[in-house]
């Protein structure tokens, strides 16, 4: 409460738009993938949803399901505002730690927040992205504040913040490098220890080795102890509630499933992350030797102050300096755009996918020299080295490449432009013997580069609302038959389809079925208030065929125990390109073609009939009981 009351109006100004500004796009939709998917598994759980989901993102759909319960936690609109306010929890903890543990300036720490927010492209139903986002913020400022304080228990709380992680997204695991940067602190104060500081070779000698041993056996037991004490707990209510075998055998599936979706090999993951970076660094060296180019000119125009003490000469060599600084810089941009580097169509990614990884590469380039150069404090070697390491380990456990490093830069944004500040105030000359060259045009030049990302980035931010995978164009209308997407706007043709699709549901009293969703219309089950069968997202190639074909088999046994019951028959709803496309040799062995098969076979056994179609929709029903 001290700090709150310490607070000046321009920050309690930030803290308001960073509350405020994740939920500026709450009531935008309609996606049929990820958002109401997600949502159903919060509302419907475990008995209508794939276990190898459900516990490798365990906590998320705890959470989530908490939000269900809330008031309005079975809308669309609500579940928006419940699971962005994720965002606004992790700006604001962020900016806190960024104001009054790295004391930077709070202009800054804003400026960096406000376009980390803007570039969150994921969706916010998908919660076990941004629980893991506030969880490792968490884990980096009881590191940070455990090493630099020497005190414990902050350690043991990262420890607990990573393990939590595993529960949230079990691909956190790997979130358990972040130790490195324990090791590597160690190591720094081992240097700085006053009885190893005069010794030469330090490295070298018994007791530099003996001490650092010391630090690093400390420190690690005691994040382990956290990590540790966070899995057993999480664990030990698992195995009670479900059963360990159960939880087990979910897992293992998931290790499995990368014989249908190979992107999620460790290869193919590595390959994308290699790609991007790979494709964006051809564009920092790009901007790089513009850079350098305009630098040199603006030294040859700096020479003819040499010439005369002339205020007017002065004021000349300026305006020429910054003439020549804009030029380049636009030129650039102009480049780029041409070669679709750079586009302002901010419905798509690429509005921002590149000129952020560029960002990226330069973050990391400044965050490894200061962990390198001499001089610069041990706590801002901690923090450049944990920048570096959140960065590589955010991508891991995705088959999207950086996409997911462009949805985590709650630290990275602020950070890179601290530096850059800290740059430009302490470093505003290069000394070569005798010489004083001005930095002041490089300093110009990434202070462009940085408006120019900040206006690409606020254009993204303030116009991209995601829905399969692209940005929604044309939201004006509402449905107004349908409780779940009351207040939403989409666009026309998918607001009549559904308006009709929910006048059937209602006509036919199908509230409450089970249903069963194929070619990618997963979020049906949620936006009809119709629990799935047994997995929302049939497509999936992590839901294998074998899965499908037995949970198929278990719906037909309960159908053939009570086949008078209407309850017992799953609704099933596809596309129109899924009912009526024909199929030849080379699509058949496909797994996705043998699930419609599966399908198609399952209905055939008990009857079932098109009972309902549209331009976006085919609904297969029994019609005689």
């Amino acid at each position: 409460m001290k700090s709150l009351k310490k607070l000046s109006f321009y920050e309690w100004l930030f803290l308001i738009v960073l509350l405020l500004y994740p939920f500026r796009h709450v009531n935008i939709g309609l996606d049929f993938w990820d958002t109401g998917y997600n949502y159903a598994n919060f509302i419907y759980g475990f008995d209508h949803m794939d276990p190898m989901w459900f516990f490798s993102t365990y906590l998320a759909n705890v959470v989530g399901h908490f939000f269900s319960l809330l008031p309005f936690g079975d809308t669309l609109i609500g579940l928006n505002v419940y699971t962005a306010s994720t965002i606004s929890l992790a700006a604001l903890v962020s900016y806190f730690f960024l104001r009054r543990t790295l004391q930077i300036p709070s202009v800054l720490a804003f400026l960096g927040l406000f376009l980390t927010i803007n570039l969150c492209w994921c969706p916010t139903a998908l919660l076990y992205n941004y629980l893991t986002y506030l969880f490792m913020f968490l884990c980096i400022i009881f590191l940070y504040k455990g090493l630099t304080k020497h005190q414990n228990k902050y350690l043991f709380l990262a420890g607990l913040c990573l393990g939590t992680n595993v529960l949230v997204r079990f691909s956190n695991a790997a979130e358990a490098a972040l130790i490195v940067g324990v090791w590597a602190y160690a190591f720094i104060e081992t240097l700085e220890d006053e009885e190893v500081s005069t010794l030469k070779w330090k490295v070298l000698k018994p007791v530099f080795l003996k001490k650092l041993w010391s630090r690093i056996w400390r420190t690690t037991l005691w994040c382990l102890g956290g990590y540790l004490t966070s899995l057993v707990v999480f664990l030990g209510y698992i195995a009670i509630r479900y059963g360990i075998s159960t939880y087990v055998e979910a897992i293992s599936r998931l290790f499995g499933m990368t014989e249908e979706s190979t992107g999620y090999t460790p290869t193919a993951m590595l390959m994308n992350i290699y790609y991007n970076y790979r494709q964006s660094l051809d564009w920092f060296l790009y901007l790089a030797g513009f850079g350098v180019v305009a630098w040199l000119i603006c030294l040859l125009v700096g020479l003819l102050k040499k010439i005369s003490d002339s205020k007017l000469l002065s004021f000349v060599v300026i305006g020429l300096q910054s003439f020549t600084i804009a030029r380049f810089f636009i030129a650039v941009i102009d480049l780029f755009y041409q070669k679709e580097m750079f586009i302002t169509d901010y419905h798509s990614y690429f509005s921002m996918f590149q000129p952020v990884i560029v960002l990226i590469i330069l973050t990391m380039i400044v965050a490894v020299v200061k962990v390198l150069a001499p001089g610069v404090p041990k706590e801002e070697k901690l923090i450049s080295g944990l920048v570096v390491l959140v960065n590589f380990i955010t991508s891991i456990g995705s088959n999207t490449g950086l996409y997911p490093c462009i949805n985590n830069t709650f630290i990275l944004m602020t950070y890179l432009l601290w530096q850059l500040y800290k740059l430009f105030t302490e470093a505003k000359f290069l000394k070569i013997k005798k010489w004083k060259i001005s930095l002041t045009p490089i300093w110009a030049y990434l202070v462009l580069y940085i408006c120019f990302l900040a206006y690409q980035s606020v254009g993204f931010g303030t116009t991209f609302v995601f829905a399969e995978a692209t940005g929604i164009v044309g939201a004006t209308t509402k449905v107004e038959n349908n409780d779940v997407l009351a207040g939403v706007y989409m666009q026309e043709d998918r607001a009549e389809a559904m308006t009709e699709l929910s006048a059937f549901v209602d006509s036919m009293d199908m509230k409450g079925r089970t249903t069963i969703t194929y070619d990618y219309r997963p979020s049906l089950s949620f936006y009809l208030e119709m629990p799935p069968a047994f997995n929302a997202w049939l497509d999936l190639p992590s839901y294998q065929l074998q899965y499908l074909n037995q949970d198929l088999a278990e719906v037909s046994n309960q159908i053939l125990s009570d086949p008078d019951s209407l309850q017992n028959y799953p609704v099933l709803i596809t596309t129109p390109a899924a009912a009526t496309a024909e199929y030849d040799g080379q699509w058949l062995e496909t797994t996705k073609v043998k699930k419609w098969f599966s399908l198609q076979e399952f209905m055939q056994t008990h009857q079932y009939e098109v009972v309902f179609e549209n331009d976006f929709f085919v609904v297969y029903d029994v019609t005689t009981h």
